[in-house]
Parts: C-alpha cells; sequence; structure tokens
C-alpha cells in the first residue's frame, strides 16, 4: 500500500484539548510504535496487555517540565509543586513527595525549575533561529493532541500523536518538536540520535495525523523541525530542519511500522527478537592498544 492511499483512507478525526481525555483515549502513540520498531513486536504486545513496564525516570520527568515551561506555562502551577526541602535524600524531602502525589502534582526542586526556564529560553531562542530561515513565520498552535484512524497493510489502525508547536511560513507550515539532550550538538550526534531514537518517524506520524485533519491546506508543504537543548548550562541549542530526504524516509518507515502493526493486530502473531544472530565489529573499530606486541615500545610517557 502506499503512502498516498493510507492518506486518502484515513477517517474518525478528532483533536484534544484535554489532557487527561487525550491520554485515556485507545490509540496506537509514537512511544509504543517505537518499542515495535526498538524491540519487537513481542514486547509491545505485552505492553498492550499488562501496562507499560517503563513509566518513566528523572530523565523523562525533567523533560516533561522543560516542555511544560516552555509551552504551557499556564500550567505549571497546576502540574507542579516547588519543593522546600533541597536536599532530595532526606526524609522531609520524600513526605513532600507524597504529599505532591496525594494532591496530584509532582514536586520539583528549585533547581530544577531555574534550569527548566533557562532552556525554555533557549528554546524560543531556537524559534527565532528558524523564523530567519523564512520570509513570514506565525505560530498556528501548540500542544495539540490528534487522532484518527488510518488505513495500512490489509486493515486500519488508530493513531494519536500530540505536536509541540506549529507555524505558518511563507513556504507552507512548519512542525516544531523540542528535545533536550544531554548529547553533544554537533552535527553527526543529532544525526545519530534522530535516526536511532526515530525523531523523525514521530513526527512524520503528526504530520500524517494533521494532514487528515486539516484537508483545507491540501497538499501544503509541512517541513519537520526540532529544536534541540543542552541539559548542561549554559544549555545551548541547536535548530535542526529535516531534509527532503529525511522527510521521504520518515514517510517510508512510517507506512513500514503501520503495515507491521496491522498485520500484528489482524493475525494476532507478535514475532519477539531472532533468538540467534551474527555480528561484526563497527566499521569505525580500530585495534585497541592490547594488539600491540608485548614488546612493542610504550608510548605513554611514563
Amino acid at each position: 500500500m502506499s503512502f498516498s492511499s493510507i492518506l486518502s483512507e484515513l477517517r474518525i478525526p478528532r483533536t484534544f484539548t484535554d489532557d487527561a481525555l487525550y491520554r485515556s483515549f485507545a490509540a496506537m502513540n509514537w512511544s509504543r510504535l517505537k518499542l515495535m520498531r526498538d524491540v519487537s513486536p513481542r514486547t509491545l504486545k505485552h505492553e498492550l496487555v499488562n501496562g507499560p513496564t517503563f513509566t518513566g525516570n528523572a530523565a523523562t520527568r525533567f523533560g516533561n517540565l522543560c516542555h511544560t515551561v516552555a509551552l504551557e506555562v499556564d500550567k505549571v502551577t497546576t502540574r507542579y509543586r516547588l519543593a522546600v526541602e533541597t536536599n532530595k535524600r532526606t526524609k522531609a524531602y520524600r513526605q513532600e513527595v507524597a504529599d505532591a502525589e496525594a494532591d496530584g502534582v509532582e514536586l520539583v526542586t528549585h533547581d530544577d525549575m531555574v534550569a527548566a526556564q533557562r532552556m525554555a529560553l533557549s528554546y524560543h531562542a531556537g524559534i527565532e533561529s528558524l523564523a530567519s530561515c523564512y520570509s513570514s513565520m506565525e505560530l498556528e498552535g501548540t500542544e495539540l493532541g490528534m487522532a484518527a484512524e488510518v488505513a495500512a497493510g490489509d486493515g486500519r489502525v488508530v493513531l494519536k500523536g500530540k505536536y509541540d508547536a506549529l507555524y505558518r511560513t511563507d513556504r507552507g507550515l512548519l512542525m516544531v518538536d523540542y528535545k533536550t539532550t544531554a548529547s553533544p550538538l554537533a552535527d553527526r550526534s543529532l544525526q545519530t540520535i534522530i535516526g536511532q531514537r526515530g525523531y523523525h518517524i514521530q513526527l512524520a506520524m503528526y504530520r500524517l495525523l494533521y494532514r487528515y485533519l486539516n484537508r483545507e491546506h491540501g497538499e501544503t508543504p509541512i517541513d519537520l523541525a526540532w529544536v534541540f537543548v543542552s541539559t548542561t548550562a549554559p544549555h545551548e541549542y541547536v535548530a535542526v530542519v529535516a531534509s527532503d530526504s529525511m522527510s521521504d524516509v520518515a514517510d517510508h518507515e512510517l507506512e513500514q511500522l503501520l503495515e507491521r502493526y496491522e498485520h500484528c493486530l489482524r493475525t494476532d502473531v507478535w514475532p519477539g527478537i531472532h533468538p540467534v544472530t551474527t555480528l561484526d565489529l563497527l566499521p569505525w573499530h580500530q585495534p585497541s592498544s592490547m594488539d600491540r606486541p608485548v614488546d612493542a615500545p610504550n608510548p605513554l610517557p611514563f
């Protein structure tokens, strides 16, 4: 099935402005589709039946805080509470965490909140850098949840996704995702991060949902971009725009993932990881110093 035929067969669309309603809506999201891509359909089936085995860690919780501060600042006080105790190892801090959870909010330290605010400034500076690439760029919306039923393979699958920000430019539309990272912001590092974590496929899925929900835009080009902000002070940023070739690869990989997921649903066959594999070293691997003959001169100055 071609990607254009998937687009033409979308139906029952909806959008969400309520976070709780979006989270409770039964549909395949990127996190779970990525689980099938990175691990196996069998692992995905286990999560669908038993619930998620990974519910987040300190890095994901900090990332969520950063997104809220940068994109939904009006919701900061309803989602978070500043801790009075600064030492996370104390009994007093653990009690504050428990009290916050009982009240339905998350406890954050002053240092984390300050870092999130500074990173938000870097994110918006990244948006300004992107805007300099266009003659005009106006915000269309932020944090909009979307869902639709998509034709894939020999059947249909229901998808949902939430983009961070969408802009209208003189060349069409620009969909932007905010990413926090502890990795270097060099081009090669960012290429690796995008490819390994499937960020290009993630945005392609959001673009697919958006196209159907806004058919009045027709074939309006939708560029894909990210603003990567370092979690390490001074929180530098890099704005990355997907090339046309990356965008095409993203669409193709998304199509393949949807077809595979649909096949698993229809046949109730969820393959696991292949138990045997043959590996070679990566091309960049070089023999280590341990490969030198024992009588070779020591190159070190001690």
